[in-house]
């Protein structure tokens, strides 16, 4: 969008015109994109100088000074995933009118995913007497800074053998009585079930009772 007015007297504004882009436009909370602004006059050979503010859902994200170049003047912005929400965002960059040149705005389309999780499961022991049990200990981890949150469960096919909510540290246990499994080898399914903005993952995990 570009915008010009003039006063009683005055000298018209120069319209200015604004474009920014995203590279890349869709990413993980974890990760950045790249936004280049370019703002040029929409008739003649002047160059706008001046700054950009990025701002998202309400609030701003950063202000970057215009350089100037060859018929117009851009700057370039480090845009943090974890600025924004998961889902899909609308980022304005809006020039202010500085001196002759009228403001102007544009919009730019940001996804943010949230970042995989992995889950990793031990048992002490794998091998256990029917009359024994066995402890399994799950670690949910994600990419980045954030310990994910939800819960852990453990199924045997169809059958549930328990489910543990994630500690802070994202880590569940479960102590699993021999009697729950059938002799010989048992497969158990860990999966993650998230709570907010998480993927779900799994893993398998082989027992033997003897």
């Amino acid at each position: 969008k570009c915008f010009a007015s003039a006063g009683d007297g005055a000298l018209a504004l120069v319209a200015t015109t604004t474009v920014v882009a995203a590279t890349p436009s869709t990413i993980a909370s974890s990760a950045n994109s790249q936004l280049t602004v370019t703002v040029k006059a929409a008739s003649g050979s002047a160059i706008p100088a001046g700054t950009v503010v990025f701002s998202a859902n309400g609030s701003v994200l950063g202000t970057v000074t215009l350089v100037a170049g060859s018929g117009s003047s851009s700057a370039t912005f480090l845009l943090k995933g974890k600025a924004l929400p998961v889902g899909v965002n609308s980022v304005a960059a809006v020039y202010a009118a500085t001196g002759r040149f009228s403001g102007s705005e544009a919009k730019v389309s940001i996804t943010v995913q949230a970042p995989p999780t992995t889950v990793s499961v031990t048992a002490s022991p794998y091998t256990l007497a029917r009359s024994s049990s066995t402890k399994l200990a799950a670690i949910v981890k994600l990419s980045g800074v954030a310990t994910p949150a939800g819960q852990v469960t453990f199924f045997l096919g169809g059958k549930l053998l328990g489910k543990t909510n994630l500690d802070n540290t994202g880590g569940a246990s479960l102590t699993l009585q021999g009697t729950a499994l059938s002799i010989g080898a048992n497969t158990v399914t860990i999966s993650y079930v998230p709570s907010g903005d998480f993927v779900a993952s799994s893993t398998k995990l082989q027992l033997t009772v003897r």
